[in-house]
Order: C-alpha cells, then structure tokens, then sequence
C-alpha cells in the first residue's frame, strides 16, 4: 500500500473564534453539556466553540487519505490533489501566537508526539498477532517485529534508503510532521520575514528529500509549514467566509480536473511535486472547494453534517486506527478472498477500502468509551459533543 479530536482531534483549537456567517456557523452547546447557554457560543463564552464545516473537511481529508492507500490510480490522481495539503490548512486556519512559545512546544509534543509513540508500540503486538494468525514461523515474526523501534524512532512515512536502509512508521509519519510544522510557523511568524522563511522551509524541506530522509518527519514538516501558513492568512483575511465571484470557482474547478487528468499532485510525505508551482496551486485550488463543499454540506444536510462533524473531530483518533491496519493488517489476503468469490477486483477494493473507513469510524467509538485512550487522545470534547447529540435527539 503507498504511505501517504475526540474531543480534540488532530488540530487542537488554541484561541476563541468569533461568531461567522451561517456559512461557517459554529455549533450550538446544549445545556448541560458544553456550556449552561442555550444560544450559539460567542467570542465571549467561556467555551471554545468549533467551525462545523472545518471539522468536516478534516473528515473528508481523512477518509481521502484511507482511500489513497491502496494503489488505485485513478482514487490517487484525485486525493493526491488535496488531502494532507487540506490536513495542514485546515490546522494554520486555528493556529495562535497567543500561548508562550515554550507551553506551545510543550502542548504539542503531548497532543501528537505521546500517541504517536504509544500507538506506535501498539503495532508490536498487533502485528505479531497478526502474524500468528498467518501461521508465520517464529524467525518472520521477530524479523518483523525488530523493525518497529526503528521505524518509531526515525518516523520516516516511506522506506528509507539514505544515508541508511531503515523501516516506514507508515501513516504515523503526519503526528510529528505536523508537530513541528506548527513550531517552525511559530519561529517564521516572530521572524522579520516571514513569508521568505516560509518559502526556504519549503524549499528546504523539497529538495533534501531528493538525497536523503532526515527522521521524525522533518522535512514533510518543513513542506507542511507552507500549507499552514496559508490556513494562517486565511484566518486573518476571513477569506474562507467570503463569497468567490463564480468565475473563479469555474477557473478553479477547471484548473483541478485538468490536473487530475494529467496526473498532477503534491506527496508531502515523500517530497514529490509533479510539476512545481502547478501542483502546489492545483493543492490550494482543490482544498479550496473541498472547504466550499463543506460549506454547502454544513448548510444543507444536516445529518451528513453531523456525521463528517464527529469524524472530523475524531480525525487523530481515525488517523492511529488506520495506521495500525495499514502497517500491520495484510489487506491484499482479504481482497483475494473476495476475489475467490467471484467479485470483480474493483469491487473487491472498494469493499477493503470501506472497512478500512469502517475500522477507523469504530476506533472513535472505542475512544470515546474508553477512559485510559480518551486521555490519550484527549477526548473529552468528543464525549460532551456525543451527549450534546444524545440531549438534542431526546428533546426532539
């Protein structure tokens, strides 16, 4: 396969968010819930509301980075276009200087950097279960096993073959990606010039990765700094609350479908841009309209909404699970097995790539009535949102 909250998913809000147009409309506390108020959450409330069609792009990115792993040409022209790009905008668009450097360092190496590690020593006795159910002799098993403390170590998200053959950690890579892309922007935005340091960092970050792989996913996090510096101004600038005149959206949509044809995108993870600054549009175009389509699903599906909603503000919680069956589970077994069935291979993936959307789903489920893992994840958001649903359905 290629390699690419809960209350606070994968991007924690850091500062208060003022009331938007019912484009953007924030959710409504329910009494006893997260707030003793009745009314929309404003920039006064002691709670610290969310921007539903934020959460739901998160959702969105996250299923499109699960449907991305399993090497179908066709899914991968489109979701390459967008979705850890999105990951990363959607994260600058909350981001604040507000809180100390140091508490910063501090916040986000527990939010990411603790479950990256936990979940990554999780893969040990998965996978060796795993491999005893396959009737693995016991010098596969300790073959296999041996290489996760390296790969945890290092954190690179592709295999290694410079300056050392090392393991991939697999779609854990993000955690600390996005870890210290947030602290890089942190140093860039009190720097004098900060759009030049942005740009180094990325071009930093791009071409090192044609020689070698730094560990702990540094270079992804010096690309992703670009990505959220952008979610950053457009916070500032409200951009994702204001009406596009439609020509641009038309210009848009023409720009992403002539890339996805062609077959253009940007792979953070390992560095790949297909054809340069395109990409890097085509990147921004896309994530654009998928946060307009969000938008529109917000306004008019309110069931749909509500669901994206939850997986959005599980999307750490859904971004463990899936790696732990991406790096330990062997999919391709399953998919023969349906394939010995008499199912078409095209069938047969899309039903591996729904359980594996299916499988991360449960894993919020399993977080958010756990307390050990809801800790760990920092699920107490994801719990009062899932009684604030229970109270609504029971007043209704």
């Amino acid at each position: 396969m290629n390699v690419t909250s809960t209350a606070a998913p994968t991007f924690t809000y850091e500062e208060k968010t003022p009331h938007y147009s019912c484009s953007m409309r924030e959710n409504t506390p329910v009494r006893g819930a997260d707030d003793t108020s009745n009314s929309h959450t404003s920039a006064s409330s002691s709670t610290k509301p969310r921007i539903r069609s934020i959460d739901i792009a998160k959702a969105i990115a996250m299923f499109a980075i699960i449907s991305g792993h399993f090497g179908i040409v066709s899914i991968n022209n489109v979701v390459y276009g967008f979705h850890v790009p999105l990951f990363f905008i959607v994260s600058g668009y909350f981001f604040s200087t507000k809180r100390a450097f140091s508490s910063s360092i501090v916040q986000k190496l527990r939010q990411l950097m603790i479950p990256y590690m936990i979940v990554g020593l999780v893969y040990i006795p998965v996978l060796t279960a795993v491999l005893l159910l396959q009737h693995s002799d016991k010098q596969t098993i300790v073959a296999n096993i041996s290489k996760i403390p390296l790969a945890l170590l290092y954190g690179a998200g592709v295999p290694v073959h410079s300056p050392a053959v090392l393991p991939q950690i697999g779609l854990l890579w993000f955690l600390p990606a996005l870890c210290f892309a947030f602290l890089l922007v942190r140093i860039a935005l009190e720097a004098r010039h900060t759009v030049l340091l942005i740009v180094l960092y990325f071009m930093i970050g791009w071409i090192s990765m044609l020689f070698f792989h730094a560990p702990l996913s540094i270079q992804p996090a010096l690309m992703g700094t670009f990505f959220i510096y952008i979610g950053y101004k457009a916070r500032q600038y409200n951009l994702f609350n204001k009406r596009a005149p439609l020509w641009l959206i038309v210009l848009m949509m023409c720009l992403c479908l002539s890339c996805i044809s062609s077959g253009i995108f940007v792979n953070i993870v390992n560095g790949q841009i297909s054809l340069g600054p395109l990409s890097i549009l085509h990147a921004l175009c896309f994530s654009y309209l998928i946060i307009r389509l969000c938008q529109w699903i917000d306004l008019h599906n309110n069931m749909l909404a509500q669901f994206l909603q939850w997986c959005g503000k599980g999307s750490l919680v859904m971004m463990c699970f899936h790696g732990i069956s991406d790096y330990c589970f062997p999919g391709y077994l399953l998919q023969d097995f349906l394939m010995n069935w008499g199912l078409s291979h095209a069938i047969a993936t899309a039903i591996l790539i729904f359980l594996n959307m299916v499988w991360a789903v449960i894993g919020i489920i399993i977080v958010t009535h756990s307390k050990p893992l809801a800790v760990l994840f920092s699920a107490t958001r994801l719990e009062k949102f899932s009684h604030a649903l229970s109270v609504k359905r029971f007043n209704a």
